[in-house]
C-alpha cells in the first residue's frame, strides 16, 4: 500500500518494460522526497525514484543500471527519504554496501543532499572494533541508514543477522563471482527489498547477470546449472537468440544512457576545468633523463627493427613518464641494483620484445567474451531511445535522422 492511497498497488508491465500502476491510480505520481532532499531531481531521476519505490513496495528487487554520472546516488537517497516518510512500523533501517573507497563519498553526499538522514558508517575507519562486533537491531533503532563495505560484511557478523528495510549494493559488479565470500555474505542479507546499483550489469559473461539477479530476486533465473543450460539453448536460436532472457529480466532493470535524447536534453552543459600541476625538480630531472633515454633507444632500434618493436618502446616509455609525473620514486622500483633510475637497454629490450609480439601476462584472462555480444540484454540495438529498462538504443548518427 502507498501512503495516502487506500487502493492497493496494481502493477502492469508495458510493452517497453515499464512497471506501472493500473490506470486511474496516480499514487506513484505523488512519490516525492520533499524538502528533505536538498536538490532538485531531474525528470528522468524522478522516473527512477518512482520505479524503485514501486518495486520495493512490492518486495521485489531492482537493478538500477544508469550510465555513470546520471545520478544513481541521488535516486537512492531520494528513495530512502520517501520510504522513511511513508514508513509505518516494522523495519525502518536500510543498509548500503559499497567498496571501501566510496564510503567517504557516500557520507559526503548524504551530508550535502540529505542531512536529515541519520547515518551510521559501520567500518573500522569510523568505529571501534568492539562496537562493530556488538551491532544489533536494538542499537540501530534510531538509525535510518547504515553504510558499510563489502569486506565488513565478512568481519561484522551482526550485519547479516539484522532485518533491514532496504539492502542496497553499490558497484554491484563486486558480487559477479558467485563463489566469492563477499558474494555469499551479501546474498545472506535479510531485507524487505534489495537493490543493486551498477553501470555494467553484464561485463564479460552471462554469469555476471545471474549473480546480480540471484541477489535482488533469488530464484528468478533458477540455479547456476539451470541458467547455464537455459543460455546454452538460447545461443542456438537462429534469430535474436537472447530475446527471451532479455524479456525476463527487463522489468527489473532500469538503464538510461547519456546518448538518449530524453536524457541529453535534461543534462546541464558539460563543464571542463583544467588544473595544472607542476613537476618538482626531481621529477623534471627524471623526465628529461627519460626523454634522452627514449631518443637513444629509438636510434638503437632504428636499424633493422620493425614497427611493432618501436611502438613497444614508445609505449613502455609513456608508462614511465606517467610514473614520473605521479611520484619520482615510482620509476625507480624497476631499476636494476646499482643502476640508479636507469634500466639497461639490454634488459629493456628483453622486456619489450615479448610485449611487442603480443605476449600477455598469465594473470590476464586468456580469452574474454566481447561485451558487445552481451550488451543487447540491457541495451537493444535499434528502436527509439527512452526511459524504460532494456530500452532500445541507437547511435548518435541514427538519432539525428528524422
Amino acid at each position: 500500500m502507498v501512503a495516502g492511497s487506500s487502493a492497493p498497488l496494481s502493477p502492469v508491465l508495458t510493452p517497453r518494460g515499464h512497471l506501472l500502476l493500473a490506470q486511474g491510480d496516480d499514487a506513484l505520481a505523488r512519490v516525492e522526497p520533499g524538502d528533505d532532499l536538498k536538490t532538485t531531481l531531474r525528470p528522468y531521476q524522478q522516473v527512477g525514484v518512482r520505479w524503485l519505490h514501486l518495486l520495493s513496495s512490492l518486495g521485489l528487487g531492482a537493478c538500477l543500471a544508469d550510465d555513470m554520472g546520471l545520478g544513481k546516488t541521488m535516486q537512492v537517497l531520494a528513495l530512502i527519504l520517501v520510504r522513511r516518510r511513508q514508513h509505518e512500523g516494522g523495519r525502518r533501517t536500510s543498509l548500503l554496501v559499497a567498496p571501501a573507497s566510496l564510503l567517504a563519498n557516500w557520507a559526503s553526499e548524504i551530508a550535502r543532499f540529505a542531512p536529515s538522514l541519520r547515518t551510521l558508517v559501520a567500518h573500522p575507519s569510523a568505529m571501534p572494533a568492539i562496537e562493530l562486533q556488538t551491532l544489533d537491531h536494538e542499537r540501530l533503532a534510531d538509525v535510518d541508514l547504515v553504510i558499510t563495505s563489502y569486506g565488513s560484511l565478512l568481519r561484522i557478523p551482526g550485519l547479516v543477522k539484522i532485518p533491514w528495510h532496504l539492502a542496497v549494493l553499490d558497484e554491484a559488479q563486486a558480487i559477479k563471482n558467485p563463489g566469492a565470500r563477499q558474494t555469499r555474505a551479501a546474498k545472506q542479507l535479510d531485507a524487505h527489498a534489495r537493490i543493486a546499483l551498477t553501470g555494467t550489469p553484464v561485463e564479460n559473461r552471462l554469469g555476471d547477470l545471474w549473480s546480480i539477479f540471484d541477489f535482488i530476486n533469488p530464484g528468478l533465473l533458477g540455479s547456476t546449472k539451470e541458467f547455464a543450460s537455459f543460455t546454452e539453448r538460447l545461443a542456438d536460436r537462429p534469430h535474436n537468440p537472447y530475446a527471451p532472457l532479455r524479456e525476463l529480466v527487463r522489468p527489473y532493470i532500469l538503464r538510461r544512457l547519456k546518448t538518449d535524447k530524453t536524457v541529453i536534453a535534461d543534462l546541464p552543459d558539460k563543464t571542463e576545468v583544467k588544473a595544472y600541476c607542476h613537476l618538482t625538480r626531481t621529477q623534471a630531472a627524471l623526465y628529461q633523463q627519460a626523454v634522452k633515454e627514449l631518443a637513444a633507444e629509438l636510434n638503437t632500434t632504428r636499424q633493422g627493427a620493425d614497427g611493432i618493436t618501436r611502438r613497444g618502446v614508445v609505449l613502455a616509455f609513456l608508462m614511465r613518464f606517467k610514473q614520473i609525473c605521479n611520484h619520482p620514486s615510482h620509476p625507480r622500483v624497476v631499476a636494476e641494483p646499482g643502476a640508479g633510475a636507469a634500466v639497461s637497454a639490454g634488459r629493456r629490450r628483453a622486456v619489450l620484445r615479448p610485449l611487442a609480439q603480443g605476449w600477455r601476462h598469465r594473470s590476464q584472462p586468456h580469452r574474454r567474451v566481447a561485451r558487445d555480444s552481451l550488451r543487447p540484454l540491457v541495451e537493444s540495438r535499434g528502436g527509439e531511445p527512452g526511459h524504460g529498462p532494456g530500452v532500445p538504443h541507437r547511435s548518435n548518427e541514427e538519432c539525428a535522422r528524422p
